[in-house]
């Protein structure tokens, strides 16, 4: 084989465990384009995570007693396969792939679970040091809404205790009286109360579309189907379903009409017809 070629290979393979890691551990709905950063920073997170990974895989080979040989790989990935003795190589080859194939599936299984936490937690959003997800994606999906919710509640929560060491602090110096049961019972039912907001999401965002014609502008309001970015990280176009339109006259939608209900399952606007997009969330109970 080719000593250029077979330093290729090797490389790829060599890259190709951070490379799905990195395709996995991705949150995004719009698949064109599913994130804010550069192909420089991509290349640069790649090799981040493969440096990592190999790591990883080198202590545990070392562990296990069956220690790399950097020589040979060096002298395969600066095209100088010549050097070495064609049977080690014949040797090598299948427990080089054996490695890559276990690397694969270690990448795999810990992008997955990292992906997790990082979303159950929103530590993408509060981290922009983690390329996970796309701000469209964060915005469109209410995840950005999610998290302010759910630290409104928790500073909710945060005032609760607060009150209530102000009040046993006021108990104990007799300047009210009051029992401490009675205090405690009353803030742990309220701070219950408002944990159990937090576990209710959303489930459905809503958006109003005001849209330039050639019959003028319109708005269009429906239920998000679904979204596509485009490449260079903006808002290709959105899918809406139930859609109602109306006509915006003079800069106000006040006393012009009712919204029309468009007979279409899925209706497609194009971010260039845009002119401006309102976005809400709301939870819709189902019917049994």
């Amino acid at each position: 084989m080719d000593a250029l070629l077979l330093s290729s290979l090797i490389l790829l393979l060599l890259l190709l465990p951070a490379l799905i890691f990195r395709s996995l551990i991705i949150k995004s709905e719009g698949l064109e384009n599913p994130l804010d950063t550069s192909l420089k920073a991509e290349i640069g997170i790649v090799l981040f995570i493969s440096i990592i990974l190999h790591l990883i895989g080198i202590f545990v080979l070392n562990w296990l007693d069956a220690p790399f040989n950097f020589y040979n790989l060096f002298q395969i990935l600066i095209g100088n396969s010549i050097s070495i003795k064609e049977e080690i190589i014949n040797n090598s080859l299948i427990p080089f792939l054996i490695y890559i194939l276990v690397q694969i599936i270690f990448g795999a299984i810990l992008s997955l679970f990292l992906k997790k936490i990082c979303l159950k937690y929103y530590l993408d959003i509060k981290y922009d040091f983690l390329p996970i997800s796309n701000n469209w994606d964060n915005l469109l999906s209410g995840r950005v809404f999610e998290l302010e919710r759910i630290r409104h509640i928790n500073s909710k929560i945060l005032e609760l205790k607060n009150f209530q060491r102000n009040i046993f602090k006021q108990i104990r110096n007799k300047e009210i009286d009051l029992s401490k049961k009675e205090v405690r019972r009353k803030i742990k039912e309220k701070i219950l109360e408002l944990k159990s907001k937090k576990k209710i999401a959303f489930n459905c965002v809503e958006l109003d579309v005001l849209v330039q014609t050639s019959l003028g502008d319109v708005i269009y309001k429906g239920k998000i189907h679904k979204y596509y970015l485009s490449k260079d990280n903006s808002l290709d176009k959105v899918v809406l379903t139930e859609c109602l339109r109306r006509k915006f006259c003079n800069g106000s939608i006040k006393n012009k009409g009712k919204f029309h209900f468009l007979d279409s399952k899925l209706f497609v606007i194009n971010h260039s017809e845009m002119k401006n997009l309102n976005i809400r969330y709301s939870i819709i109970e189902e019917k049994i």
